[in-house]
């Protein structure tokens, strides 16, 4: 068995004993799993939420398939990977574990076919360029985020697209030479061709296959099989294969760039005149080459100021390529244009992040490890079959222990890496931390590890010093200043109001900043900028509800009744419209359903009785009450809802609205002094005391009031 598996390592063109085979498939899988194993636990990572374990459509189990591929809630169009994630969740649920095991298993089918996808093409040391693959520590990035499934999904098919492709090149070169047509042969396509489209449906990375299939085909193919021909000669039949192929990756294109710029861009990214865009590109090919050659120091995001600026040191990344591509042309003669055809190759895989097209994550970062995972195949080839140049060369010299060694000394370097990195992915805060270690000049480890802190540990005083520390170093990242600024609103709401004001500045319709900018105010007892601040939030659809019920309950604290109704009455004009579905899930607005229904029952109380214009509803204040504790999305909520009228005496309500409000107040006091931080509460607390001790509301209702007709509850039905 072992000279049938040094023969399988060493020489894609030989066969081995099945248990030769078996075995050599059994350990690439093993190198495509165990060193990713530390990053396996329940925790999420950075938008593993967002893109599934809270995508309404992967929990759908009814229409779940529907609405993935017809697009819904999805910041790319990935249909093909996001059914997977749909089948997977319906065997793991909300265990991401088992998310992260089946991402380790996709990365390992994914390396088995590329072991079979080389041996088609006949490429030197098939099984070494797999397993270097398959252990890279840059794939961590990739194999250990649950979101990138659609990274590992894709790289399975462009194997299968490319394997296939290959073999249908072999079969016609048997069947009646190199341009010969069969049924077998175009059986090969079709499939290569399915495989291409379901890869370029899985990630776009995928698209850049044609370019790598035509790279292989003439430069490749006539050396292993012997064809003489011009390529004038060879290359309309070429063109009649690869056709297909590139007007389904220009299709896959065009459908990315308009799902990034709808939906995945929230503002224009200016990524620079042409110019700028090669010097970056060529520093950006320089920075991947480096990872892979020496993977140290390896983390989430880099900074950003690593991208040379136009000074005259940005021209030494072009003329480095341009030097490598001297060295590789001057080379061709004793590796017949290997190292020229792999750098084209690994260059033409990375095109999709260089700067061509603006990507949403380049706010972030402009280079990522995840970017490497299939231009890595490029250098895994060369570096494998120099691995075989010496291999063979032991077994001339009698060697044939030592043709292993090599290859297995690098391995278990790179798994060592490996390993190492992948408990970096064990859960947010070392993700952060190793990133800011890794990479002190970054800035985006900061924003992370405290936005973790802050919404995921709800631990805001040790969130506020990454979240300051990433406002100094990217004062124009406008999500950062909002996150600040609510880590510091209960405590220092002058601060956050400052904050809040940097990132409006920054991105002027920034709605939630706004939103938040309101409740400072609020603490700040600044009630009439409060006022200002959610009428100018109003004007977008998706604050309309979430503004005017903060405007509703501004009037029930402090404005008289006329104010009140007609804070009401604008409320209820737009509740119906903003409960459609297309604004579930949107940022900010989980609260508002709850903050609206209370604020509803509120109202009730104060337009009844001592000179109100309606009889109290006690029915309807207590349906109020009930809907606001059925969509209460913490404890304190749920205490909230109660502090106006306990459960038991719902079923038989028979006090007045100032007797409620007064004993909702005794409640709210005792709940204030628990959470003196809340803003909420507190105001909850003001509005209960002003109905219950005070006429201020009830005496502005006069008929000649100029505030209309008094609201009704249809008025202020959701």
């Amino acid at each position: 068995m072992l000279g049938g598996m040094t023969m399988l390592l060493h020489d894609a063109g030989r066969a081995g004993d099945w248990r030769g085979w078996l075995a050599c498939g059994l350990l690439l899988c093993g190198l495509a799993t165990i060193p990713f194993l530390p990053s396996v636990s329940a925790e999420r990572l950075w938008d593993d939420p967002h893109y599934v374990f809270e995508n309404p459509p992967v929990a759908d189990r009814e229409r779940g398939l529907a609405r993935i591929w017809a697009g819904e809630f999805l910041m790319d169009y990935y249909p093909v990977a996001q059914t997977a994630i749909w089948a997977e969740y319906g065997l793991f649920g909300d265990d991401a574990r088992g998310f992260r095991l089946a991402n380790m298993f996709w990365h390992a089918v994914g390396c088995c076919v590329a072991w079979w996808a080389a041996r088609a093409w006949r490429l030197p040391g098939a099984w070494w360029l797999a397993a270097l693959w398959a252990v890279h520590p840059t794939n961590v990035d990739a194999v250990a985020w649950i979101s990138q499934h659609k990274a590992t999904i894709a790289a399975v098919f462009f194997m299968l697209a490319a394997g296939a492709f290959a073999h249908g090149l072999e079969a016609a070169h048997e069947a009646r030479g190199a341009d010969g047509l069969d049924g077998r042969r175009l059986g090969w396509y079709a499939l290569a061709l399915a495989c291409h489209v379901a890869g370029c449906l899985s990630k776009t990375d995928a698209v850049m296959l044609p370019p790598l299939l035509t790279i292989l085909e003439v430069w490749w193919w006539p050396l292993v099989t012997a064809d003489s021909r011009p390529l004038a000669a060879r290359l309309p039949a070429i063109a009649r294969r690869q056709l297909p192929f590139y007007a389904v990756s220009a299709a896959a294109a065009v459908v990315a760039m308009k799902f990034m710029r709808e939906r995945t861009l929230q503002s224009p990214l200016d990524l620079g005149p042409p110019l700028d865009r090669v010097l970056d590109a060529s520093w950006a090919v320089c920075f991947y080459l480096a990872d892979v050659v020496w993977p140290a120091n390896l983390a989430a995001t880099y900074p950003v100021g690593d991208l040379p600026a136009g000074e005259a040191t940005s021209w030494l990344w072009p003329a480095l390529l341009v030097g490598l591509c001297a060295i590789a042309w001057a080379a061709r003669r004793y590796d017949r244009g290997a190292a020229l055809a792999a750098l084209a190759a690994f260059t033409i895989l990375l095109v999709p992040v260089l700067f061509i097209v603006p990507q949403g994550f380049f706010q972030y970062s402009l280079v990522a490890d995840r970017y490497l995972h299939l231009p890595l195949l490029a250098p895994a080839a060369v570096a494998a079959a120099a691995l075989t140049l010496w291999a063979d060369a032991a077994r001339r010299r009698g060697c044939g222990a030592a043709s292993l060694l090599p290859g297995a000394l690098l391995i278990m370097t790179l798994a060592a890496v490996t390993w190492r990195h992948a408990a970096d992915y064990r859960d947010e805060r070392a993700l952060w931390s190793a990133a800011m270690a890794a990479q002190p000049r970054a800035w985006y480890p900061h924003f992370g590890l405290g936005a973790h802190l802050l919404w995921d540990r709800h631990d805001a005083a040790a969130a506020i010093p990454p979240l300051m520390e990433s406002c100094r170093r990217k004062p124009d990242f406008a999500k950062g200043h909002f996150v600040a600024g609510l880590a510091v609103t209960p405590t220092r709401p002058a601060d956050a109001r400052r904050h809040l004001a940097d990132a409006i500045a920054v991105e002027p319709e920034y709605v939630m900043a706004w939103l938040a900018l309101g409740e400072c105010c609020v603490r700040l007892d600044d009630l009439d900028g409060a006022t200002q601040v959610y009428a100018h939030a109003a004007r977008w659809a998706n604050a309309t509800r979430r503004a005017k019920t903060e405007l509703l309950r501004l009037a029930l604290a402090s404005r008289p009744r006329a104010a009140v109704v007609a804070a009401a009455r604008d409320l209820a004009q737009v509740s119906q419209a903003l409960a459609s579905p297309r604004h579930a899930g949107v940022e900010g607005l989980a609260g508002d359903a709850f903050e609206q229904a209370l604020a509803e029952a509120m109202f009730r109380l104060v337009n009844a009785g001592d000179g109100g214009t309606q009889a109290f509803d006690q029915a309807g204040f207590v349906r109020a009450i009930a809907g606001a504790r059925s969509v209460a999305g913490s404890p304190l909520d749920v205490a909230r809802a109660e502090a106006w009228a306990e459960p038991k005496t719902w079923a038989r309500l028979e006090t007045l609205p100032t007797a409620i409000a007064a004993a909702a107040a005794g409640r709210l006091a005792t709940l204030a002094a628990l959470h003196p931080l809340e803003r909420t509460v507190a105001q909850d607390l003001a509005i209960a005391r002003r109905i219950s001790g005070s006429d201020a509301v009830n005496s502005a209702a006069t008929p000649d009031s100029g505030a209309g007709p008094a609201a009704t509850e249809q008025d202020v039905k959701n």
